[in-house]
């Protein structure tokens, strides 16, 4: 009698631990994808910031009185003015996504990261940017924050 309660506990331990285990490797994988998708959504237009697809003006838009301009184009004329700043935003975008790739320094871009993703994604919401870049500016502000488990993992 004792001996078949023992197994079944054993057997019952086998599986929670095939369980965990195989949550453990879901967790990491869902870690690695957010990790590395975020550093190459930064890179991504950090680069698009340097090469100006990123706070060009259509010159339609610039032939239309002040008042049909929508929020969108006012914001995206207003942070292409300055060559320097687009610059600036795109060197540390291009920072925190390289920074991101590298287990040991991805806390630092995740912390220095979250002002930059933070004003971004609010600019985006106040302003009138579309839907897709505000979703993906706040996804890209999450996800260097996800954690794979607890600290002692």
């Amino acid at each position: 009698m004792r001996r078949t309660h023992l197994m079944i506990y054993f057997q019952s331990g086998v599986v929670r631990s095939r369980l965990l285990t195989e949550a453990m490797r879901w967790g990491w994988t869902l870690y690695a994808f957010c990790r590395y998708g975020a550093a190459f959504v930064l890179v991504l237009y950090g680069f698009a910031k340097l090469n100006g697809s990123q706070f060009a003006v259509l010159s339609s838009e610039l032939d239309k009185p002040m008042g049909d301009v929508s929020g969108f184009w006012l914001t995206w004329h207003y942070f292409g003015f300055s060559p320097i700043f687009g610059t600036l935003v795109a060197l540390v975008q291009i920072t925190l996504g390289v920074l991101l790739c590298w287990r040991k320094t991805t806390l630092v871009a995740a912390c220095g990261g979250l002002g930059v993703l933070a004003t971004i994604t609010l600019i985006d919401l106040t302003h009138g940017v579309d839907a897709t870049g505000t979703v993906m500016a706040a996804a890209t502000t999450a996800l260097p924050g996800f954690r794979r488990g607890p600290a002692s993992c």
